[in-house]
């Protein structure tokens, strides 16, 4: 009995020593970190650049970026203007397609914010204009913006070249296959074509043009309206006149 009682005592004064589980550095370190919320980094052009070439090599490394611009050896060699301050476009070209011959090409456009579309979706359009302060655009980068829209809604247009006309005379003063055309059928729809044309109102900027491609020898006439950072778009077919195929 005095042997239970001086257990007792002993164990009241000396309390059994509980194995706890032992917290190691980083897992207290862990626990005392906050996160940090950053402000988003602003990518440069040549940043962005550096993205784009990232990306379409890490799909092929033979893939080469090209600036978009008009090619073809039977029309004037032209960089393509864009009015986008916070996104950039290039061409993805990786070399003539296998079945058919033609170059093998995707858009690519990457954002300041590192945002990246590719391949690049003409539906994906207005999400490059929402980036943008266009309510202070002028005419002429309206005219621009309507011009990259048209020529990222058709991969063919990189190498096949098509021509935004800036008056009538400039559809007449194309010659390429166009001997099989009657001079009087191009002046009489040569009637139609006006230079650009950009309405603003306070809902919405409307840009109407007139284009001729080489392919197919196209001649359309665009209606494209910009309105809440969106585009409607609608091409009418006025006729083909000369023309021809990739070469």
């Amino acid at each position: 009995m005095v042997f239970a009682l001086l257990c007792i005592l002993n164990c009241t004064q000396h309390p059994a020593h509980t194995q706890e589980p032992a917290t190691t550095a980083t897992e207290t370190q862990t626990t005392e970190i906050k996160p940090v919320v950053s402000a988003p980094t602003q990518l440069s052009k040549a940043e962005q650049q550096q993205l784009a070439e990232k990306t379409v090599q890490h799909e092929d490394p033979n893939i080469r970026l090209d600036p978009l611009h008009i090619d073809n050896p039977h029309l004037t060699h032209q960089l393509l203007s864009s009015p986008l301050e916070q996104s950039s476009c290039w061409s993805a070209f990786a070399g003539e397609h296998p079945l058919h011959g033609f170059p093998d090409i995707q858009y690519i456009c990457v954002s300041a914010q590192g945002k990246l579309w590719f391949p690049f979706n003409p539906e994906d359009f207005s999400q490059l204009l929402i980036l943008e302060d266009t309510a202070q655009w002028t005419d002429k980068q309206y005219l621009e913006a309507a011009e990259l829209y048209i020529h990222l809604q058709n991969i063919t247009r990189q190498h096949a070249g098509w021509i935004s006309l800036k008056n009538r005379q400039q559809f007449l003063d194309i010659s390429f296959n166009m001997k099989s055309v009657a001079v009087s059928e191009r002046k009489n729809i040569a009637r139609q074509i006006t230079p650009p044309v950009v309405q603003k109102s306070k809902e919405s900027v409307t840009i109407q043009l007139f284009t001729w491609t080489l392919i197919g020898g196209f001649l359309d006439r665009w209606m494209i309206t910009l309105s809440n950072d969106h585009i409607n778009a609608k091409s009418e077919r006025l006729g083909r006149f000369g023309g021809g195929g990739y070469d």
